[in-house]
């Protein structure tokens, strides 16, 4: 059975939650209707008790972005090419490789 202290406590917990939902959803607000050039300031302008740094931090997630977007297309190339030299032999792959390569640059 749960006490009135441990109710209490759910209770306060929950309404921690629903205060950091709301300045999650401001600072979401925030962000896509701020040009990316004014960004950093607004968000230190409303989280000015905010001990982050918010330029690193989003300059991090757009890295991390676009890592993951690389890893991904090597992937892609790497199972295309798996494919490729499943169906055809492997000196004649490489030759269309290098050929499709060489026009591309």
């Amino acid at each position: 059975m749960t006490t009135k202290e441990e109710i209490a406590k759910l209770y306060e917990d929950c309404n921690m939650y629903n205060e950091q939902l709301i300045q999650y959803k401001a600072t979401l607000e925030i962000v896509q209707n701020t040009p990316i050039k004014d960004l950093v300031d607004k968000l230190n302008e409303y989280n000015d008790k905010y001990d982050g740094n918010y330029e690193n931090e989003i300059r991090e997630v757009l890295v991390k972005r676009w890592n993951v977007a690389i890893d991904i297309t090597k992937e892609f190339i790497q199972e295309e090419e798996e494919q490729l030299k499943n169906i055809i032999k492997p000196k004649y792959a490489k030759k269309v490789f290098d050929e499709l390569r060489a026009k591309k640059k």
